[in-house]
């Protein structure tokens, strides 16, 4: 792994909604600092990553229950 960021283009009402979202689920900055207690979009996408890394299948069912997905979108998984 390359360690490159991956940048989203999204707007600043998402952006917004995205962190509250990471917030109300816990994912705050637990270090010491600056940032202590902010809310950490990317701690939640890791952790979604480490999720359908370990169980794909679930992760897409529980996306897919939620309304999530492309009706084209491929159903297989690697």
């Amino acid at each position: 792994m390359s360690g490159r960021i991956y940048p989203m283009r999204i707007s600043e009402d998402e952006q917004a909604a995205f962190t509250k979202l990471a917030r109300s689920l816990g994912y705050t900055i637990q270090r010491p600092g600056a940032n202590f207690g902010k809310a950490s979009p990317p701690e939640m996408v890791r952790d979604l990553v480490r999720a359908y890394r370990a169980n794909p299948a679930a992760v897409v069912t529980m996306l897919r229950a939620l309304g999530l997905g492309r009706p084209t979108a491929p159903t297989r998984h690697k």
